[in-house]
């Protein structure tokens, strides 16, 4: 009976959603379109968001409730999500119900997704968040049998970390970090990934910088590199 209620609530959540308005956080109502973070969901007689960070949501009374959108700070947030499903009143029951809490890690300009999905043969619910521009999956859990999808959001995964790392890494030389600046010169002495290909005369210059700072390494290479463009060195 409760999950019965449940979907009733939410068919009335949803028919006024025309006049909810988007959950915008207020550590996020001063910060730029590419500084915030957008999460939205298929509000809300698949997926419903009872609360995040504790604020109420899809809720009755709430402004918010049939939104399917909230602004948010880039940053952790903890997100309730509940799915409900119709199926088979003798296999499943009228509708199944299943409430997610996911922690999510939300990145500055980057908009994202919750969808659900309902396996009959077992009645079992999925909940995940997915990154809208990539195949990363975030937080939660996709249907099983589906090794591509998995594959392909590992591998978005370590794209955006790697890219990361890299902004980070720059960032930090730029300000004159002595390690920053040491691992920026081999990231381009290597070519790397997120670089395409190496670049020896960039690699020379945070280098030259690195040395400069007292860093032995950062001189030693930058000995073996003019010794193999002069010759006296096999690469």
């Amino acid at each position: 009976m409760h999950r019965l209620v449940a979907a009733l609530v939410a068919i009335v959540l949803c028919a006024g959603s025309a006049l909810a308005e988007d959950y915008v956080e207020p550590a996020a109502r001063d910060l730029a379109a590419d500084e915030r973070a957008v999460l939205r969901w298929p509000c809300c007689f698949t997926v419903s968001v009872p609360s995040i960070d504790g604020v109420p949501i899809d809720a009755s009374g709430s402004p918010y409730a049939g939104a399917g959108r909230a602004v948010l700070a880039p940053g952790r947030h903890r997100v309730v999500f509940e799915a409900t499903h119709g199926g088979s009143v003798a296999h499943c029951g009228a509708f199944t119900t299943r409430r997610f809490t996911l922690e999510l890690d939300l990145g500055p300009g980057r908009s994202y997704l919750a969808q659900s999905q309902k396996r009959s043969v077992d009645c079992s619910v999925f909940l995940w968040v997915e990154d809208e521009a990539s195949p990363e999956i975030l937080a939660g859990e996709p249907p099983p049998g589906d090794p591509g999808r998995l594959l392909a959001s590992l591998e978005a995964r370590t794209e955006r970390l790697l890219h990361e790392r890299f902004r980070q890494t720059v960032t930090a030389a730029e300000a004159g970090d002595g390690d920053a600046l040491l691992r920026l010169g081999i990231w381009h002495l290597l070519g790397d990934a997120p670089l395409i290909t190496a670049d020896p005369s960039t690699a020379q210059r945070w280098l030259a910088r690195a040395a400069a700072g007292g860093a032995v390494e950062a001189a030693e290479l930058l000995e073996r590199i003019d010794a193999v463009e002069s010759g006296r060195l096999r690469p």
